[in-house]
């Protein structure tokens, strides 16, 4: 902020710089401490060797890399812009570290999203087919992003500046048509991509409520080996039990489904947290980028910054910052391995401390 009051940035108003620093400072803090935790867990996991046991684990891992990457890069991006450094503002396309900063920012956020989808994927065919999925399949899956990546540089680097507001979804300024036009198309990945994700999860969800049926239905036949669904790491799996007597029939029947039941909440429980993640701390940002390149478009006017309440620039530069911190703590909530080599390694610390303090104790005695 210079010392008339105006924002640093001239074309943004000084009520919006002062929201946007407010959320910067805030997205920096939350970042770093995403970034903590996310180191804290990758040493766990390399410590315990549950990183690449399986093709669900190597994903996570390859997600929380990325994250820890994007966190990084936030943290920088939010605290040179608290700093009001000549980087970070609409003539930022003239720098080699402005331009990659910028489409560094969108280089993350839809490989985070093309991750996302893998790991849908993976469950989905663990739990319909129990195989993982092809080589082929996770490489497509991976490079998907690619041409939308492709068209957001085209569209950045024949605009002559940027609008870093609402980094890392950062929008052309002052662009041609053409510009805005690549820019919508190279956005879409982002909703599109969020919904691949969610039909996954609904038709994983949906074939495990049919395997719960099917069980329930058998367990009404005694002295039959009934397979019975129940939750086992990241997706469900079938165990055989055998009935011969008819009050243990009843009373296996009865207990069966109350257990599958339950399990059938936890399995939506999951389904829904794990898609509505992404949607909820990025598609509202998204929306507002895409509302005003809209507008840009059809008023064939400058940018201009979107009316009404000012929250809405605190919020949604908060929202995408949030993932750093959520997907840490979702993989510790739904990665049991991952949750035992983080208690792991938490012991271990503790027991270190604690050798440490008792022999600072006998050395003084």
């Amino acid at each position: 902020m210079d010392n008339d009051g105006t924002a640093a940035n001239s074309t943004i108003p000084t009520d919006v710089d002062e929201y946007v620093n407010l959320a910067a400072y805030a997205v920096s803090g939350i970042s770093c401490a995403g970034v903590v935790l996310i180191v804290l867990v990758l040493v766990a996991v390399a410590r315990a060797g549950t990183g690449t046991r399986t093709r669900i684990d190597a994903t996570v891992v390859h997600m929380l890399v990325i994250t820890c990457v994007y966190g990084i890069t936030m943290a920088f991006v939010n605290i040179q812009w608290t700093m009001d450094e000549d980087v970070i503002t609409g003539d930022g396309l003239q720098t080699p570290l402005g331009l990659f900063l910028l489409l560094g920012g969108y280089f993350l956020v839809l490989l985070l999203f093309a991750c996302n989808l893998r790991l849908a994927l993976e469950r989905l065919s663990l739990v319909c087919h129990s195989v993982p999925l092809q080589l082929t399949t996770v490489f497509c899956i991976m490079a998907s992003p690619l041409p939308f990546l492709a068209t957001l540089t085209a569209s950045f680097c024949i605009s002559t500046s940027a609008n870093w507001v609402f980094w890392p979804l950062a929008l052309p300024q002052r662009a041609p048509k053409i510009a805005n036009i690549l820019f919508l198309f190279g956005l879409l990945y982002i909703p599109l991509s969020c919904l691949c994700v969610a039909i996954s999860y609904f038709h994983l969800y949906r074939t495990s409520v049919y395997a719960f049926a099917a069980a329930r239905h058998d367990a009404a036949a005694p002295s039959t080996a009934t397979p019975t669904p129940s939750i086992a790491g990241d997706t469900f799996s079938l165990h055989s039990h055998t009935r011969t007597t008819a009050s243990s029939h009843l009373a296996y029947q009865l207990q069966s489904s109350q257990q599958m039941r339950k399990q059938e909440r936890i399995v939506f429980v999951r389904c829904a947290v794990m898609s509505t993640g992404l949607v909820l701390l990025y598609l509202p940002t998204t929306a507002v980028v895409f509302c005003l390149v809209v507008r840009n478009l059809r008023n064939d006017a400058a940018q201009e910054y979107p009316d009404g309440s000012l929250w809405i620039y605190l919020v949604m530069n908060l929202l995408p910052g949030l993932d750093i911190v959520y997907t840490p703590a979702l993989v510790l909530a739904f990665q049991p391995g991952f949750r035992e080599a983080c208690l792991q390694l938490w012991v271990e610390v503790c027991w270190v401390v604690k050798g440490r303090r008792n022999s600072r104790v006998l050395a003084r005695t």
